[in-house]
């Protein structure tokens, strides 16, 4: 029986060392493959960083181009918003040989019915320039109710339809 126990014993740590020398051979070999791998990632990091890079670099210039062209369009859009406002104001109007007139608080008058003989005018030009004036007291005010009367033609050249 003690025999037997012995041989068995042999046997079990027979298996025993072999077991182990597979095992640590597995070991061995998933050790060498993960230790290959770290060997040759920073080549392949470097190389990824390389890439990474260059297409960094790519998608910058990109933006930059898309920055300026965008800058581009808006400035356009500035300046024809600019030119269009320059055309509506009354500033145009004076330009082309209009006067704009306030009362003395400043308000702009719309026409003549209302002013008081003695009142203060201000008469701003095209050029900018301003003017003070005092209403005449002889001066004559239109209704504003009153049509306009035409004028008779000068010319002897003119004919009469009617």
């Amino acid at each position: 029986m003690i025999a037997r126990a012995h041989d068995r014993l042999t046997i079990l740590s027979d298996r025993k060392l072999r077991a182990l020398g597979v095992a640590t051979e597995r070991r061995r070999a998933r050790f060498e493959a993960v230790g290959d791998r770290f060997r040759r990632t920073p080549y392949r990091l470097s190389e990824r960083i390389d890439l990474c890079r260059e297409r960094l670099e790519a998608l910058a210039a990109r933006a930059e181009r898309c920055h300026r062209q965008r800058l581009a369009a808006e400035r356009s859009r500035l300046e024809a918003a600019g030119k269009l406002l320059q055309s509506l104001s009354y500033k145009s109007v004076l330009q082309r040989g209009f006067a704009l007139v306030r009362d003395e608080e400043g308000r702009p008058l719309r026409s003549a019915a209302g002013v008081a003989p003695g009142s203060g005018l201000s008469v701003e030009f095209g050029d900018e320039t301003r003017l003070e004036a005092i209403v005449a007291p002889g001066a004559a005010t239109t209704d504003p109710n009153a049509k306009p009367r035409r004028r008779k033609s000068s010319s002897p050249r003119q004919g009469d339809l009617f």
